[in-house]
């Protein structure tokens, strides 16, 4: 089973209001970011200003990145 089919059978424990960005994208994100070395929120937010070209290969990011309080 690959990270995507995985992840995306976890439950996104958002209210409706709060899901502006997919819960997909935001744990990818957060998961290459903190692979790559990042140690906290902005560290995150800005691995994905950054890499957004790299992170768009495997999912849309739409919206583009998340302001660091949103992650």
């Amino acid at each position: 089973m690959d990270l995507f089919r995985f992840f995306g059978q976890l439950e996104d424990p958002r209210k409706d209001i709060n899901q502006k960005y997919p819960f997909l994208e935001i744990i990818f994100l957060t998961m290459s970011a903190v692979i790559s070395g990042a140690e906290g929120w902005t560290d995150i937010k800005r691995f994905g200003e950054y890499h957004l070209a790299w992170l768009r290969q495997y999912l849309p990011f739409e919206r583009g990145i998340p302001v660091d309080d949103t992650i």
